[in-house]
């Protein structure tokens, strides 16, 4: 059924293509596969698989309608989106694999020796970097797409998810667009997310925060025991060592 939705769709929507049809008749074919056996499908696809094409083919959908990105997502993920899209190009992509390849060859030249010595190197040139250009929770380690060795992915904040309650704390999870990546290795160096999408690192990943309800909620912990009826005295019988401001 929804294969002859997707092929009619090409005859009806010029814009339509091919790739699109493919894309959206592979998507639902994993959502009803989900659906249909509880396989988490989606948990563990990474979103640079398939955001962008999903992206793509929705920008086309909701043309046909005259609507856009911006009323189908909301202005922050619509400019996302188009940021996506514009930059995942055929010229692009021809000249990021030849990018990839040309630092590949580079490295596998060398000697061994240094080859060991940038490999040594690298995580104190990371952590550098990180310091630097304040990556703090805007960047995971990933494997170099010319060299194989750690490479660091960096992103910018797009949104956060409600918090909730994990064991003994409150998590925030982050979404982070990724904009560049930096291998200390072979010096591949990749600057936009067209770029990295060229090599599987365009979709979004997250960062999750852990953080004590006390400090989420800006609980005072004496004032509360105060308010549940305890005196100082109580509290310095249980906690003598804590500084109660009454001195």
């Amino acid at each position: 059924m929804s294969k002859t939705i997707f092929l009619r769709l090409q005859i009806i929507i010029p814009e339509f293509t091919e790739d699109n049809e493919k894309f959206c008749q592979s998507f639902i074919n994993m959502r009803n596969e989900e659906l249909h056996t509880g396989t988490p499908i989606f948990d563990e696809l990474s979103t640079s698989v398939w955001l962008t094409d999903f992206y793509k083919a929705i920008k086309v959908l909701l043309n046909f309608q005259n609507k856009t990105l911006e009323e189908f997502l909301g202005k922050n993920e619509a400019d996302i989106a188009n940021q996506m899209i514009e930059e995942n190009k055929e010229e692009l992509i021809s000249k990021v694999k030849q990018k990839v390849a040309k630092y590949r060859d580079v490295f596998s030249e060398l000697e061994d020796e240094e080859k060991k010595e940038r490999c040594d190197n690298s995580e104190k040139k990371m952590i550098e970097y990180i310091v630097k250009e304040s990556l703090f929770k805007k960047h995971k380690k990933v494997a170099c797409p010319s060299c194989n060795n750690e490479a660091l992915l960096i992103g910018k904040y797009v949104s956060q998810s409600d918090p909730k309650v994990v064991d003994d704390a409150i998590e925030i999870q982050h979404n982070i667009l990724p904009i560049k990546l930096r291998c200390f290795c072979c010096g591949l160096s990749l600057n936009s997310n067209g770029e990295l999408s060229v090599v599987n690192f365009g979709g979004q990943f997250a960062i999750k925060d852990s953080i004590d309800p006390v400090e989420y909620y800006e609980i005072d912990p004496i004032e509360e025991l105060k308010n549940e009826g305890y005196s100082l005295d109580d509290l310095s019988e249980y906690f003598p060592d804590f500084d109660y401001g009454n001195d």
